[in-house]
């Protein structure tokens, strides 16, 4: 099935075993198809010009190397007059024979937002007594503690800024810091429903787990009698739900909800790693998130293009769970090079960032991974952390890889999508 189209002009470097053809003042007409066995994109050389011939010694099958490419074939060549035609196959993905840094303020490194410190915001007074405002007419009117909408917490004023920071998440750096919340005048509770409140004025909350779990509490619950998270058994890789449950450290990653300088330098020190990013990897549904789901497991790349705009999937603890399945396929040494070089680069160029309370950290988990460092609660006193945590569907929301509707139900542009699908189908609020 064809699912776009796109001509390109400008020169095409193809090559083949240790022969460089070069086509000039090339024309290519790429489609982007779906086959029984992945993505690719099958591209259409026409050279100007009789001279051009394919390789010496490459027919039909040979391996090529278009600029940027791995993996591609010259599938046949044809001499019709003047112009000479190729037609190439490159698995895997769209744009592989045309690879390029991407561009844009979503391309940043850690010392960039330390320098200017503009990605966080702070609420001025004005916004902090319209908040208070919504949430005492939340309290009049008796709404359950997450059981209202966007009009029954109005920011006239506020949701300006909230509607800039939802532009700036998905157009722009893909994070933003909301600061200023005096969570020494609320309870939890109060903190619960200005928290959802706020979220009502940036997209849809989605479930984040097969329990009808709509706000996560992230906390330490390893000296719980009944966790939320399943322990995996002696042997078997930790979920990633019981180390986000935990004090220890995570390693970067993504999460279901609607990476860039990442993707540039790998293209600069190791292309063919990148390209094995741009391939499937197998993932499991882990019980203490998806449930009993029909489909253990599933393939899908850490990295997709579509219209240009990039998306990442990236949880390793995922890739990791599903190789204890036998019917899955043995991860290669590629592979797992590439997984290792994404998150060597991602430790060379994050932000390290501390939280202060009432701190309210906003992500596009399409272009910026996350993670944490150890911390320790003071049981002593009973202060201990607690962070929660809505995944959020927006209504700006990019379009996403054909493909990558297996693990986000949808691709098409602001479409309610990501979460965890519930037993009544329902994957977010409803209202």
């Amino acid at each position: 099935m064809m699912m776009m189209v796109l001509v390109m002009t400008g020169p095409i470097l193809v090559r083949a075993g240790t022969e460089l053809l070069t086509i000039p003042l090339a024309i290519s007409l790429v489609l982007l198809l779906r086959t029984r066995s992945g993505r690719g994109t099958m591209a259409l050389i026409a050279a100007l010009g009789p001279s051009i011939r394919p390789p010496t010694g490459s027919p039909i099958g040979t391996p090529i190397r278009p600029a940027g490419a791995a993996g591609a074939v010259i599938v046949r060549w044809f001499h019709p007059g003047r112009y000479n035609v190729g037609i190439v196959w490159c698995p895997e993905g769209e744009g592989k024979m045309m690879r390029q840094p991407i561009e844009g303020r979503a391309v940043w490194r850690g010392s960039d937002l330390e320098r200017s410190g503009d990605w966080i915001r702070t609420f001025n007074e004005a916004e902090l007594q319209e908040i208070d405002g919504a949430l005492s007419a939340v309290k009049r009117a008796g709404k359950a503690l997450l059981g209202f909408g966007r009009a029954d917490f109005p920011l006239p004023e506020t949701s300006r800024l909230l509607a800039d920071v939802n532009e700036e998440l998905e157009n722009g750096r893909g994070a933003v810091r909301l600061r200023g919340v005096p969570v020494e005048r609320y309870s939890e509770d109060d903190l619960r429903q200005i928290f959802w409140g706020i979220g009502q004025h940036l997209g849809t909350p989605l479930f984040q787990s097969r329990n009808y779990e709509i706000m996560g509490e992230v906390r330490d619950e390893t000296h719980d009698a009944a966790p939320s998270f399943i322990d995996s058994g002696p042997g078997k890789v930790v979920s990633s739900r019981a180390r986000s449950r935990s004090s220890g450290p995570l390693r970067f990653h993504t999460d279901r909800c609607d990476v860039i300088a990442i993707h540039n330098e790998m293209l600069r020190r190791r292309p063919d790693l990148l390209e094995e990013l741009f391939a499937d990897y197998w993932r499991s549904r882990p019980a203490d998130e998806d449930g009993a789901h029909a489909e253990r497991f599933f393939a899908l790349p850490v990295f997709g293009l579509r219209g240009g705009r990039i998306t990442s999937q990236y949880s390793r603890t995922y890739v990791e769970q599903a190789q204890e399945f036998a019917e899955v396929p043995r991860l290669r040494k590629s592979q797992n090079e590439a997984l290792d070089l994404l998150a060597e680069i991602a430790e060379e160029i994050c932000l390290y960032s501390a939280f202060e309370p009432g701190d309210i950290q906003l992500l596009n988990n399409h272009v910026v991974y996350h993670g944490r460092t150890a911390y320790e609660d003071d049981l002593a006193s009973g202060q201990s952390r607690l962070l929660l945590r809505l995944w959020l569907s927006v209504p700006n929301s990019r379009a996403l890889p054909e493909g990558f509707d297996v693990l986000w139900g949808s691709v098409s542009p602001g479409a309610l999508r990501g979460g965890v699908v519930q037993a009544d189908g329902h994957r977010g609020w409803a209202g």
